[in-house]
């Protein structure tokens, strides 16, 4: 039972640092259009 519930805890932990990836490559985007637009 413990094994199971850990199992699924490190499965949402994993979704959660796909979509933290996810939010960072988009700011990383929006940070290159600013510069852009500086220049």
């Amino acid at each position: 039972m413990l094994d199971a519930r850990c199992s699924i805890l490190d499965a949402r932990y994993s979704m959660l640092d796909a979509r933290c990836s996810i939010l960072d490559a988009r700011y990383l985007m929006l940070d290159t259009q600013c510069w852009m637009l500086d220049a």
